[in-house]
């Protein structure tokens, strides 16, 4: 897929449905949040833009305890902002040359603070400072779109292989593959290189400790989450585990994904390229999903221990329309669009705004 397919992402066209490849777990206890008063936005007023406060077409964000970064993808630049979305500095500059920034596809942040950009174009990624102050280009052994960075900085990126799960890339371009603890990838988990290489096909987020969650986002139903631990992989191997999620979300996708068909022509809606969410973020100690194609849920934070609640934040009918991406992160919700970011504190809502499918 190439990177000019943003309409086909914020469509996040369906297809057919499939069983979940791991067993969802019981339902567990769900905190209903809303989007409460606007804390910031930006551009701060959307009908007196300029070049230097505009966004073009807005693709992805990242965020972390006191910042957002927007990746701007038509504009090829990446927008720091504090948590009340006011301009930090303008990340770039756009171009082919060393450390400029050529259609981006994909946004992480490391554990400095440095904002990493996927360039699968120019097969690279660019390191670059919070303030931009300095750019470091990667260059990567394929064009790689989705990619993660370990607690050591390395950034890693899903392998050709269908065995294996990613290879970590050093500074001076040579690579490591991480091998599985067991040698024995979950099934799950066992895609050919056009499933991990695809669009959102194989997201990660790094947790605390050094752990990373994956999101197998494949298509339809066919989704799962796994938690990757990474200290001591070079000799022991990666952990894997899945994470198992609420058997309703499941059920919740295949009802969105069935009201959307029915808006498609014939051959949109039996074709098989749903993507299942948007985007998967780490912020107040959840997992954050972000479904493509859900009007109920915003988004869905799942908890890192167990016996916590699952929240779920919902908003009201039509006023969210065109979202692309969201994430939370200091009791904020964090909504961007295609040429805004709004930040809106979180409120809870009666457990009845949300309505659990097939209940």
């Amino acid at each position: 897929m190439t990177p000019s397919r943003l309409a086909v992402f914020v469509l996040a066209a369906v297809g057919c449905g499939r069983a979940p490849s791991v067993s969802p777990v019981e339902d567990a206890v769900i905190d209903v949040f809303g989007p409460g008063a606007l804390l910031g936005r930006f551009p701060q007023d959307p009908t007196a833009v300029t070049g230097d406060t505009l966004l073009e077409g807005a693709l992805e964000i990242a965020v972390d305890d006191k910042s957002i970064f927007v990746l701007d993808q038509r504009a090829s630049v990446v927008w720091h902002l504090d948590l009340a979305a006011r301009p930090v500095a303008r990340l770039g500059p756009p171009g082919r040359g060393p450390g400029e920034l050529d259609s981006p596809v994909s946004i992480r942040l490391g554990p400095d603070g440095s904002v990493w950009v996927a360039q699968p174009r120019a097969g690279r990624l660019t390191r670059i400072d919070p303030e931009g102050s300095s750019r470091v280009d990667v260059r990567t052994p394929f064009p790689a779109v989705n990619f993660g960075v370990l607690a050591d900085g390395r950034p890693i990126v899903p392998t050709m292989s269908a065995a294996t799960l990613f290879q970590a890339i050093e500074a001076d371009g040579s690579t490591e593959e991480l091998r599985i603890a067991d040698r024995a990838l979950p099934p799950a988990l066992r895609r050919g290189p056009q499933d991990r290489l695809s669009f959102r096909g194989l997201q990660v987020v790094r947790l605390y400790g050094g752990e990373l969650a994956v999101l197998q986002n494949r298509h339809g139903t066919d989704f799962s989450l796994w938690g990757v631990g990474t200290a001591g992989a070079a000799s022991a191997g990666m952990r894997v585990s899945a994470r198992p999620l609420p058997g309703w979300l499941y059920d919740l996708l295949e009802q969105e994904t069935e009201q959307v068909r029915a808006t498609l022509s014939e051959e949109f809606a039996t074709g098989d390229f749903m993507i299942p969410f948007k985007g998967l973020h780490f912020g107040d100690r959840r997992i954050w999903l972000v479904p493509a194609p859900s009007h109920r849920a915003l988004a869905v934070g799942l908890p890192l221990a167990d016996g916590e609640s699952v929240h779920v934040i919902v908003g009201r009918s039509g006023e969210h329309a065109g979202l692309i991406d969201a994430a939370v992160m200091e009791g904020r919700l964090v909504a961007l669009y295609q040429t805004e970011v709004r930040v809106h504190e979180l409120v809870r809502l009666p457990r009845s705004e949300f309505t659990v499918p097939g209940r």
